[in-house]
C-alpha cells in the first residue's frame, strides 16, 4: 500500500494543493517523500544499518527531504542542503562502484550534458552579473554530475534511474528559475 500512498499523496500535492499558504504547500510536498523514506526503511535488509552504504543512502534521502522544505523559503540554502545530500549519495555509490570500461564511457554523455547545462545557466547568470550564484551553481552541477557518474558505476538500474531523474528534475528547477519559465514546471519537476 505504501507505493500507492506515495503516488496518491504526490498527485494531491501536484494537482490539488494551492501555492498559499506556503507552509501547507511544503507540508504536502514532504508527505510523499516521508512515505518514500518509510517504504525504503521497511525494504532494507535485516541489520542493514550496520553497512555504511545503507546509512549513507538513508541519510542522503533524509537530507534531501529537508532541502525540499528549505528551498521553498531560501533557494541558496536549499541548494546547499541538496548538495550535502548528493555528497552522501556519492559516498554511498563509491562503496558500490564496479566500474568497467563500458560504464566509464558514461562519463562522456554526463560531461556533455553538464557542460551544456552549465554554459546555459552561467551565461544567463553572467548577463545578470550574479557571480555568487554562478559559483554555487557550477559547484552544484559538478557534484551532481559526479554523483550520477558513480550511480552509473554501481551498475544498479534503480540507482541509475533515480540519479538521472534527480538530475533532470534539478535541471528543470534551474532552467525555470534562471533561464525561462517552463509551463507546468512544478508538475514536471515533482513527477521526476
Amino acid at each position: 500500500m505504501l507505493p500507492v500512498l506515495v503516488v496518491l499523496t504526490g498527485l494531491v500535492y501536484i494537482f490539488l494543493i494551492p501555492e498559499d499558504p506556503q507552509l501547507v504547500k511544503v507540508l504536502f510536498k514532504v508527505i510523499p517523500m516521508a512515505l518514500i523514506i518509510f517504504y525504503a526503511f521497511l525494504r532494507l535488509p535485516e541489520r542493514s544499518f550496520r553497512t555504511a552504504f545503507h546509512r549513507l543512502m538513508m541519510t542522503g534521502i533524509i537530507v534531501c527531504i529537508l532541502a525540499d522544505a528549505v528551498i521553498a523559503y531560501s533557494f541558496i540554502a536549499g541548494l546547499a542542503i541538496f548538495l550535502l545530500g548528493h555528497v552522501f549519495y556519492l559516498a554511498g555509490f563509491m562503496l558500490r562502484t564496479s566500474g568497467t570500461r563500458v560504464k566509464w564511457f558514461a562519463t562522456v554523455p554526463i560531461a556533455l550534458y553538464s557542460y551544456v547545462l552549465a554554459s546555459q545557466l552561467l551565461g544567463a547568470l553572467a548577463g545578470r552579473g550574479d557571480t555568487v550564484m554562478m559559483g554555487a551553481l557550477l559547484f552544484y552541477i559538478v557534484v551532481i554530475s559526479v554523483m550520477v557518474l558513480f550511480a552509473v558505476l554501481t551498475g544498479n538500474l534503480w540507482v541509475i534511474m533515480g540519479s538521472i531523474l534527480f538530475y533532470f528534475s534539478d535541471t528543470l528547477i534551474a532552467w525555470n528559475r534562471f533561464i525561462t519559465d517552463i509551463e507546468h514546471s512544478a508538475v514536471f519537476i515533482m513527477s521526476l
